[in-house]
């Protein structure tokens, strides 16, 4: 999970945190791993498929140590979000992970040429992702556009409740 593709940010205007804080890092594994076309989950496809907080609360009250931990794990996320009245939870690497385990989960994805911006002053760490091709350049990424949200938390609210 990281970056973006509709130059929205959560760490500055145009630029998603993970990103943004180690864009050199970000650029490495884009390029270092381009034959084998990472899958790509961005901050707008976190926003878009966002919990509400009463799924959050089920989440995290189930009465097992595992949704106990992941109360605890989640605690600075979740009082940043509330901080910045954030209307939905934001469910970031748990859908990277739920793909892992089901790729099903991935209901549209698109193969791009995507890279990470290391000198813009106010764009530092934005990934750029070459839409029309004008860079010709081979995808290096899979960029997830849709997935199934519903499964990926049915998968994370039965976890919870047989630990």
């Amino acid at each position: 999970m990281g970056g973006n593709n509709k130059a929205q940010g959560n760490l500055a205007p145009a630029v998603e945190f993970n990103f943004g804080k180690d864009p050199e890092s970000a650029k490495a594994v884009l390029d270092g791993f381009s034959a084998l076309k990472p899958h790509l989950f961005t901050y707008e496809i976190c926003v878009k498929y966002a919990a509400s907080w009463e799924w959050y609360a089920r989440y995290t009250s189930c009465g097992t140590k595992l949704s106990k931990l992941m109360q605890d794990i989640d605690r600075t996320a979740v009082m940043s979000l509330r901080e910045r009245k954030s209307l939905r939870y934001l469910l970031y690497d748990q859908f990277a992970i739920a793909a892992i385990i089901d790729p099903s989960i991935m209901k549209e994805v698109k193969e791009v040429y995507a890279d990470v911006e290391l000198r813009g002053e106010i764009s530092r760490g934005l990934v750029v992702i070459d839409w029309a091709g004008k860079l010709r350049r081979r995808a290096n990424v899979r960029l997830v556009t849709r997935l199934d949200d519903e499964k990926c938390k049915h998968m994370m609210m039965e976890s919870v409740k047989k630990f």
